[in-house]
């Protein structure tokens, strides 16, 4: 007769029933999970056979006709591709530069004990509540020539001698969309500096105070490489979002003024549903996921080699 000890049977029961547990989380997530995959599993391959395709809508009818990689290939000679590459590239390395510096500085103002600054935690989650299409409704008006709220204040200060029509100037078009798309973004980064910023030991500070290191000395040997893990991980998604823009742009610019806004996302739904070439607009979707699948893989080799 085997003998069995008691923390090994209370170990064998706990693990029966976790095992119980999770298949019973399964079977009721089985119907969502089920939908789910159908529905991505189609969109994503039905998007992928477009790719390879000359799609030919005539009368109602949609014809096919089988063209291989011309759709990327294409990729080479499209110049307004490669700016619009380009105007990507600018836009996602300023966003995601932006968000993480204003995002550290504000997760270090609220990690204080300062006066009135629990109710600064609540209204600062304002711009991140709002929906991408209200965002940029709002920052619409704001930037509006004739009588926004920024040509106001910018007159009254002296600053401007006359309203400018901000979202028209191809010069500062893509600036202002980006400060729009920053302001909204900035509360979730700085929610997650700050409860990262929380768990730092606050006895490793207070020893390298008494061994006289100052403040910037501690920010840069001790709370900095802390909180490495949590801002590659907030790059990824931060670049992510980047990379998929598209209502901030699309509502306030359509990728105008003469392309100057003009992103991946925008050009994709462009030669999808107003060219109605969709295979090449399938083919861009691709070059997207493939650029994101990069770069998500290049941060964790950083991420992974920073845990070693």
């Amino acid at each position: 007769m085997r003998v069995v000890a008691l923390p090994d049977l209370l170990r064998e029961r706990s693990l029966e029933s976790l095992l119980k547990e999770r298949g019973l989380a399964l079977l009721f997530l089985a119907p969502s999970l089920l939908v789910l995959l159908v529905l991505i599993g189609w969109s994503v391959g039905y998007a992928l056979f477009l790719s390879f395709q000359n799609v030919i809508v005539v009368g109602g009818r949609v014809g096919y006709e089988f063209i291989g990689l011309r759709n990327y290939l294409a990729f080479l000679e499209d110049a307004r591709l490669q700016q619009t590459l380009s105007q990507t590239f600018i836009y996602s390395v300023f966003r995601v530069t932006s968000i993480m510096l204003i995002a550290m500085v504000l997760a270090l103002v609220l990690n204080r004990a300062l006066f009135g600054i629990r109710i600064f935690k609540v209204l600062f989650l304002i711009p991140w509540a709002l929906s991408y299409v209200v965002n940029a409704l709002v920052w619409g008006w704001i930037y509006h020539g004739n009588f926004g709220v920024l040509n106001a204040i910018l007159s009254n200060l002296r600053l401007i001698d006359r309203y400018h029509v901000w979202l028209a100037e191809p010069r500062e078009a893509m600036a202002v969309i980006i400060f729009a798309d920053v302001w909204k973004a900035v509360p979730f980064a700085a929610l997650m500096l700050l409860a990262a910023l929380q768990t730092v030991p606050r006895e490793l500070e207070d020893a390298a105070m008494v061994d006289g290191a100052g403040g910037w000395a501690c920010f840069r040997h001790i709370t900095l490489p802390w909180l490495k893990p949590v801002i590659l991980v907030l790059m990824v998604i931060e670049t992510m979002w980047a990379l998929k823009t598209f209502d901030l742009i699309w509502v306030l610019t359509k990728g105008g003024p003469l392309d100057a806004t003009m992103v991946l996302n925008v050009y994709a739904y462009q030669q999808t549903f107003q060219f109605f070439n969709f295979g090449y607009g399938s083919a861009v979707a691709y070059l997207i996921t493939m650029v994101i699948l990069t770069l998500t893989w290049l941060y964790f080799i950083v991420l992974r080699g920073f845990e070693e």
